[in-house]
């Protein structure tokens, strides 16, 4: 019936949405892996340099 066409549609609208959400999410996650690595190197860095400046 349409009612049960519209349910179905209705649904696979929702999953959509949160399966998209999902992939921003470990996109995110990626990201942000990424810059607490780049993060991690300018501490390194830093940590160099003042130990050659002392």
């Amino acid at each position: 019936s349409a009612g049960m066409a519209n349910t179905g549609s209705s649904l696979a609208s929702i999953k959509g949405s949160f399966d998209r959400r999902a992939e921003e999410w470990a996109f995110q996650a990626e990201l942000a892996g990424k810059d607490i690595a780049q993060i991690d190197k300018q501490i390194a860095a830093a940590k160099i340099r003042a130990a050659i400046a002392t």
